[in-house]
């Protein structure tokens, strides 16, 4: 019976850590100005200034999924019937920045000693994986405030690379379905 308990013990441990850990969901956040009417905004335009591509991840952080990324807001942007424009009367600029951040995570395990059924947690090692973080900021041209951010962060994942395209824009569209949640409250 004391195998049969510390086998199921074990067991879901590890399938915690492994939940935990495996970290394939995609967390999506948001923030609006909620005093912001966003049916007085019909146009936007992109930002003139562009973060310089982090050298560190040209996987991930290249001029092909710049564009994706800029495809994928503008889908979305006219989606929620916004209309590309250029000059002196657009209402929003648009912008993103792309963050990366190495997260390291002790790694705990159980000692267990014959007769024992449990007799301590050890630290084996560290769990290490890397974190995207795509940013998307709606500014209000006239108030020069933002009035919308967006926040993407993923696990990222070299064997998913052929995916990126349908990711990418698959993301973003959450992104902005959360969005269009929060300016239709």
């Amino acid at each position: 019976m004391k195998t049969i308990l510390k086998t199921i013990f074990l067991l879901s441990l590890s399938l915690t850590f492994f939940n935990f850990y495996s970290c394939s969901s995609l967390k999506v956040t948001s923030d609006v100005n909620k005093s912001t009417n966003f049916k007085q905004y019909k146009t936007y335009r992109w930002a003139t200034t562009e973060q310089p591509l982090d050298k560190n991840y040209p996987q991930f952080d290249n001029t092909l999924n710049r564009q994706r990324i800029r495809r994928a807001i503008d889908i979305s942007m006219e989606n929620q019937e916004y209309t590309l424009a250029n000059g002196d009367t657009v209402d929003l600029e648009v912008d993103f920045h792309i963050q990366f951040k190495q997260i390291k995570v002790p790694y705990h395990s159980l000692d267990y000693y014959e007769g024992d059924f449990y007799n301590g947690i050890q630290t084996n090692e560290i769990y290490q994986y890397e974190e995207g973080i795509l940013i998307i900021h709606l500014i209000d041209l006239k108030q020069k405030q933002l009035v919308w951010q967006g926040v993407l962060s993923r696990v990222l994942d070299v064997s998913k690379l052929e995916e990126a395209e349908t990711e990418i824009q698959k993301n973003i569209s959450k992104l902005f379905k959360k969005f269009n949640s929060q300016i239709s409250e």
